[in-house]
C-alpha cells in the first residue's frame, strides 16, 4: 500500500487484511494520532528508518533520494538487507505492507520483493491535499508549506514508481463512503481474491 501518510493508507490496509490478506507480524502501536492502529510493521518502520537517514533523508525530507545513485556495495546490502526482512513474511497467497517510507525505497522494495520470490502489485491511496495538510497538522503540527511538499512527493513517486506493476488508486472519500465497491474494485484492478465475511468488523 503506497500513498502521503493520512491518505487512508492505514485505514486501507485494514481492510485489505480484513478481506483475506495477511499483514506481518509486529505492527506498531496506535496512538491518539491513529486511534484504531497504523497496520505498519515495526522491522519495516526501523529498516526503512535507517535507510533513510544512512543517505540524510527521512520521511520528512521533501527532496526525492535517487537510490540509483547509491554506489553498488551500498545498493546491494540495503537490497539484501529489505530481501531478508521479505522473506520472513508469512506464508501466504496474498501479504499486504503499510509503511510511507517504501515509496521513496520502492524500486529497491520492488526488486527485493521478486528476489523473495513475490509478485508485486500496488495500492495507492489517494487524497485532497488540503485535507491531508489538515490531518498531518493536527497529528504532527507540520506546516502547510511542508506537508504540500510531501504529499506532492509521495503521489509524484508512486505514480511513477508504479507503472510497469499492476496497481489500483483509491480515493480516501471513497472507500469510506462504499468500501464494498473498492475492495471489489481493487480484486478486479490486481486480479487478486478478496473476499469479506464480516462487513460489521470492517465497518
Amino acid at each position: 500500500v503506497l500513498g502521503m501518510a493520512r491518505s487512508g493508507t492505514s485505514a486501507l490496509t485494514r481492510v485489505l487484511s480484513l478481506c483475506g490478506a495477511t499483514l506481518p507480524a509486529g505492527m506498531m502501536a496506535a496512538d491518539k494520532a491513529n486511534p484504531r492502529g497504523y497496520w505498519e510493521p515495526r522491522k519495516s518502520v526501523y529498516l526503512n528508518r535507517a535507510i533513510l537517514q544512512r543517505h540524510g533523508s527521512g520521511w520528512w525530507n521533501p527532496a526525492i533520494l535517487d537510490v540509483e545513485t547509491c554506489n553498488a556495495k551500498d545498493r546491494s546490502a540495503t537490497l539484501a538487507s529489505i530481501t531478508e526482512y521479505l522473506a520472513g513474511l508469512p506464508a501466504a497467497p496474498l501479504v499486504v505492507i503499510k509503511d510511507p517510507q517504501i515509496v521513496p525505497l520502492a524500486d529497491l522494495w520492488f526488486d527485493a520483493a521478486r528476489q523473495a520470490g513475490f509478485a508485486v502489485a500496488a495500492v495507492i491511496a489517494v487524497r485532497h491535499p488540503d485535507e491531508v495538510s489538515g490531518s498531518l497538522q493536527a497529528a504532527a503540527h507540520v506546516a502547510p508549506v511542508h506537508t504540500s511538499a510531501l504529499w506532492l512527493k509521495a503521489n509524484l513517486l508512486s505514480e511513477r514508481k508504479t507503472r510497469d506493476i499492476p496497481r489500483v488508486f483509491v480515493d480516501y472519500a471513497s472507500l469510506l463512503e462504499d468500501w464494498q465497491r473498492e475492495v471489489k474494485r481493487i480484486s478486479a484492478a490486481l486480479f487478486i481474491d478478496l473476499s469479506f465475511d464480516d462487513d460489521r468488523a470492517i465497518d
